[in-house]
């Protein structure tokens, strides 16, 4: 499995994922999307801080 960012919206049968969604999919299918433009590799170990910049400068206060 590797982990993918979706870079535009595409759907199918049994799935549906919007442009920057992050998602894992099996090996094989994740190195099609990437090399035909759909998504892009992400690396597994990244954290993103899920806090709005506003609300950490009016903490300061």
């Amino acid at each position: 499995m590797k982990k993918v960012k979706i870079l535009k919206s595409l759907a199918g049968l049994a799935f549906s994922y919007g442009a920057g969604e992050m998602i894992e999919l099996p090996s094989e299918q994740a190195d099609k999307w990437v090399k035909a433009g759909l998504a892009v590799y992400i690396k597994s170990n990244r954290l993103e801080k899920a806090v709005n910049e506003s609300f950490e400068k009016r903490k300061g206060r």
